[in-house]
């Protein structure tokens, strides 16, 4: 069992993915339609802190470096997530805390050097990707909460689009960090991509069977994209060969949702099926893009 649970593929992928797909589905059917569908997003959150611990172990507390930040962060975003939705907080709650979190994830990743001595560029790079977290999580929170107020079943779209978009973002980084030779946020990223891959199987099942499916509410919001987040910081200020351009690229598949969620093929069963993968594969093209930059900025590297 130990030997198993040493696999790469296994700690990465398959006991994330596993992990969450139990919890999802406990909690979920548990749960009731209210408050399963509310507190779903809590599966992916458990099971990526659980892959974290597995494989960096105890984390050292005070952290110092800003690889060692990033638990601390996850586990901040994940309980704040869990508040919010707990205590049923309205979109404008949301979007103020994640401004917040942002604010802080940020500030505390970027401390060292930002006390280090006045450096113009590094602060401006600083306050480029605050802006970008900002804009990032408020689409994501659009997205998730968006599709809510439209119709019969349009929950089910929000959970499944948000969740969709931050799954796809998540591989995406893994893969620019990979290229890029930052192997050690690949292995946090990659966890996370799976874990939500649980999520975006069970909600897309329950989308096609035409039921209440799950919310993406904070803790999808904050707990998982905060997570993810706080990774992009980490990758674009101390990620050394990390492709920039590339990790800009995976933030815009969030906007990608603003264009493909127009697509309406109907309320039938065979709609439902062939919806979701349409949207799908519309906001593959930005991740499709940054990895193939991130392969060729690698390609090059090697070259030299």
């Amino acid at each position: 069992m130990d030997d198993l649970l040493q696999n790469p593929a296994v700690q990465v992928g398959l006991l994330p993915f596993a992990v969450a797909l139990v919890l999802v589905i406990v909690i979920r059917f548990g749960g009731g339609a209210r408050l399963g569908s509310r507190f779903a997003a809590l599966g992916p959150c458990i099971a990526l802190l659980t892959a974290y611990w597995i494989l960096e172990g105890q984390p050292p507390f005070p952290p110092v470096g800003s690889m060692q930040k990033l638990p601390y962060l996850v586990v901040l975003a994940v309980i704040v997530g869990v508040v919010l939705d707990a205590a049923g907080a309205g979109r404008t709650a949301v979007r103020g805390t994640a401004v917040l979190f942002v604010t802080v994830a940020i500030l505390w990743i970027a401390q060292r050097k930002l006390l280090a001595g006045p450096d113009v560029a590094f602060i401006l790079r600083v306050l480029v990707l605050w802006i970008a977290g900002v804009v990032v999580l408020w689409l994501l929170e659009h997205a998730a909460q968006t599709a809510t107020l439209r119709g019969e079943n349009a929950e089910a779209k929000g959970g499944l689009h948000a969740s969709a978009l931050l799954m796809v973002a998540a591989f995406a980084t893994a893969a620019v960090c990979f290229f890029g030779g930052f192997s050690g946020m690949a292995l946090v990223t990659a966890p996370l991509g799976a874990a939500l891959g649980a999520f975006v199987l069970v909600a897309y099942l329950l989308f096609v069977a035409g039921g209440r499916t799950m919310a993406f509410g904070a803790m999808g919001v904050i707990g998982l994209g905060g997570a993810w987040m706080s990774g992009i910081y980490v990758a674009a200020l101390f990620g050394g060969d990390v492709d920039k351009a590339a990790l800009a690229v995976v933030a815009a598949i969030i906007i990608a949702d603003l264009f493909a969620r127009r697509i309406r093929l109907g309320d039938g069963v065979g709609a439902r099926i062939a919806e979701p993968l349409l949207y799908g594969a519309i906001i593959i093209l930005p991740a499709l893009a940054a990895g193939g930059l991130a392969f060729v900025g690698y390609n090059t590297n090697q070259a030299y």
